[in-house]
């Protein structure tokens, strides 16, 4: 029977800051940039729900004017 070795080893790599900076804020403009995409089309989507909420009030206070008060057939 082979064993195992329990303990791994994991390989140490020296970034430079410079590179390391820029790699930061690369990836901090890519979210932010991303966020924002993604709250425009909250804003998008919430505006839409809430158009279509309205919608739905109107229609249903339309429908209970229009339906006779004594529903019992």
């Amino acid at each position: 029977m082979s064993s195992i070795p329990t303990k791994r080893l994991f390989m140490t790599m020296n970034i430079h800051p410079d590179v390391a900076y820029r790699e930061l804020s690369a990836q901090a403009e890519f979210l932010k940039q991303r966020n924002l995409a993604l709250a425009q089309t909250l804003a998008e989507i919430t505006a839409e729900r809430d158009q279509l909420q309205a919608e739905l009030k109107a229609l249903t206070a339309t429908n209970e004017h229009e339906a006779p008060d004594d529903v019992t057939q």
